[in-house]
């Protein structure tokens, strides 16, 4: 998936992603806490629109002098998982002069670091993990760190998610995190905090 980023005005409800095999859009609902969202500066024919982990079908509205799709969501966002919506359209076009308006955070994977362990899951946008972090050794293996630790994360913009089943890592749009199973994440160390960069769920 490819982000799409257009000014630096940022949207209430979330960001929004491509995917390079099809004609589906992603948005993931950052900051959604129920109720409709409109998204601005869609050209595209939309051709149906469903949460990506339920498949529930959404009732939505294009109005395409104005190029603005609003999308009918639940009054509440009940869960505590990341919710996301695939759009399935005609072709991917936007109108940069009126969206889409979510400019994500810049990942650098200079001096990155890792660590694995188990997930304790805040919401669906923060969380922490308790575990090793992984070392690199001066003939260039990886080893695990002796002391255990905890670190805070925040899911961005350009997270990416994995799962590895017994060596057969595969891409993702999400993961459900799970309370006791073991992750590994990459992740760039800054002085305001860590920026994830990829979440492989462990197997």
């Amino acid at each position: 998936m490819s982000l799409v980023s257009c000014t630096e005005k940022v949207k209430p409800w979330g960001s929004l992603s491509l995917s390079k095999e099809n004609n589906n859009i992603y948005l993931h609902l950052w900051n959604w806490i129920g109720g409709v969202i409109t998204v601005n500066g869609l050209l595209s024919q939309v051709q149906s629109a469903s949460f990506l982990d339920s498949g529930d079908n959404l009732t939505f509205v294009q109005e395409e002098k104005v190029s603005a799709l609003t999308l009918q969501l639940p009054e509440i966002n009940q869960g505590n998982s990341l919710r996301i919506i695939k759009l399935t359209v005609d072709s991917k076009k936007f109108d940069k002069t009126k969206g889409p308006e979510f400019l994500p955070l810049k990942v650098s994977h200079v001096n990155h670091k890792k660590i694995t362990g188990k997930i304790t899951i805040t919401n669906g946008v923060n969380f922490s993990i308790t575990g090793n972090e992984v070392l690199t050794s001066k003939r260039g293996f990886e080893i695990y760190e002796e002391q255990v630790k905890t670190v805070k994360f925040t899911i961005n913009g350009h997270t990416r998610f994995r799962y590895n089943r017994k060596g057969d890592i595969r891409t993702v749009h999400s993961l459900k995190f799970k309370e006791g199973q073991d992750y590994h994440v990459v992740y760039s160390h800054y002085k305001n905090g860590s920026v994830v960069e990829i979440i492989t769920e462990l197997e």
